[in-house]
């Protein structure tokens, strides 16, 4: 994004909605890519969360943008750099969502502080895929999995599957196509 210069405005999401509470993370990540207008100085930074947000806010360079975190019911001040990359989440910021996570539940701050670095370690796992300094996120049918079947034996089986359903429903009988012209495809059930 650095190569526009200057930059009038940058369009953001004016809300997001963060499952991982990775609000402060993701927020000030700098887009690698984006969409210019026109105008050549008015650019829509490529985000994830673009597809998610009902609305854009304008940030403009050197002027604070206001945006809010839908999942934890907060409104947040970032700057806008003269790139139009959003900064300035402070520690202020962080101590008082620490102190909100901690609230009406009996955690340690060694707790709030790890809930704080779990999007940064399932980025490393996930999409980075270094599972050495990273988590996966596993769940519990992780426990249940009794084999690893190759995609070959897994669609097979599939098939198999299906064509035993789709018999027992059609009282054994096999579908045909028959040839009606140009719908040529058109499955019939009849003998």
């Amino acid at each position: 994004m650095g190569h526009i210069s200057p930059v009038y405005q940058a369009l953001y999401p004016a809300h997001r909605w963060r499952d991982f509470h990775d609000f402060n993370t993701v927020t000030v990540n700098k887009a690698t890519e984006c969409w210019v207008a026109p105008d050549g100085v008015t650019v829509i930074p490529i985000v994830y969360d673009l597809a998610r947000s009902a609305a854009l806010a304008a940030a403009y360079p050197g002027q604070p943008l206001y945006t809010s975190d839908e999942y934890d019911k907060r409104t947040v001040q970032l700057q806008v750099s003269r790139e139009g990359a959003l900064t300035g989440l402070t520690w202020r910021t962080m101590i008082g969502d620490g102190r909100r996570l901690r609230h009406g539940r009996e955690l340690s701050w060694s707790q709030v502080l790890m809930a704080a670095n779990t999007p940064m370690l399932l980025r490393s796992g996930l999409v980075q895929g270094r599972t050495d300094a990273g988590v996966l996120a596993a769940g519990q049918v992780v426990g249940v999995l009794r084999d690893l079947p190759s995609c070959e034996e897994l669609i097979t089986g599939i098939v198999a599957q299906a064509t035993a359903v789709i018999d027992g429903l059609a009282g054994g009988q096999r579908w045909q196509t028959r040839d009606l012209g140009q719908n040529s495809d058109v499955a019939d059930a009849s003998p």
